[in-house]
């Protein structure tokens, strides 16, 4: 609707008179923009070269493709597995790294020494420009090992002199204890050549006992032992770590179950009370 004058006699008048329909134009010049893209698109792919970084350790890798894939991580961004020859879980340890950086937009290298990223993109951009496509482990720093330290095994390297096997002390005596969901009671006798354990459960968990499940396919040592040839035909060395921080870890890991054991009495000793009146006998 508008509003227009009327004659001069009118002037006191004002005269409404519709609007004129208009048709909107539509806009042809769009719709080709879109059939052009959409015609490109089906042409080419675009394909972003630090996506391999993160993309080849999250997916599945199996025995063929991980030797592969470690090798053009190395040649390409540089990275490498430190201590693999210890290495027990390859495919664990690939997949918590990945998800570290594609999900939490964490940087391999500075870990929790600083705040994560706002996105993929960005973190990326930080691993490459400061070569930080690399763990950081070995380096002495208990806390940023120790989230890696369940990937590792180096009961391997338990070694003297002569070649014999070393174990703890307290690894030659016999242990009775409580399984994790306190139901169970775990009875461990070691010997000179063997360790065997009993488990002994309540009857109303009898038909979980007589279930016989599929175990699992242990070809995580043939993977590990693949890469680690692999490494060393590329002249790369297998063992990162230092000398000393080797034996650190391997007496780290020789004591924890002493220090597990002393923790447990000193935490029975200390869950008493002792502010009791002088009239209680116990």
């Amino acid at each position: 609707m508008r509003a227009s004058q009327g004659t001069n006699q009118d002037e006191d008048k004002a005269v409404i008179k519709p609007l004129s329909h208009r048709v909107m134009s539509k806009h042809p010049l769009k719709k080709e923009v879109d059939d052009e893209v959409n015609e490109d698109s089906d042409e080419w792919e675009e394909v972003d070269p630090d996506e391999e970084l993160v993309a080849e350790a999250t997916k599945s890798l199996t025995h063929d493709n991980l030797e592969s894939c470690m090798v053009h991580m190395h040649k390409q961004h540089g990275f490498f597995i430190p201590d693999v020859e210890y290495l027990k879980d390859p495919n664990g340890l690939l997949t918590y790294l990945g998800l570290k950086v594609k999900r939490d937009f964490m940087c391999l290298y500075c870990n929790d020494r600083c705040h994560p990223f706002n996105s993929l993109e960005a973190v990326r951009k930080h691993m490459v420009a400061k070569s930080h496509c690399k763990v950081h482990y070995g380096d002495g720093d208990d806390d940023e090992e120790a989230e890696l330290e369940e990937f590792y095994d180096y009961s391997s390297s338990y070694v003297d002199e002569d070649g014999k096997q070393l174990i703890a002390s307290g690894d030659m005596t016999n242990t009775v204890e409580l399984g994790s969901a306190g139901s169970e009671l775990i009875i461990t006798t070691r010997s000179d050549n063997k360790i065997s354990s009993k488990t002994l459960g309540s009857r109303e968990f009898l038909r979980y006992y007589r279930q016989k499940p599929r175990p699992s396919p242990g070809n995580d040592g043939a993977i590990t032992a693949a890469l680690a040839s692999r490494y060393r035909s590329m002249g790369l060395a297998t063992v990162q770590s230092k000398e000393q921080m080797v034996r650190m870890k391997v007496m780290k890991e020789m004591n924890r179950s002493g220090v597990e054991a002393t923790r447990t009495k000193i935490g029975l000793k200390n869950n008493v009370i002792r502010n009791l009146p002088k009239n209680v006998p116990y």
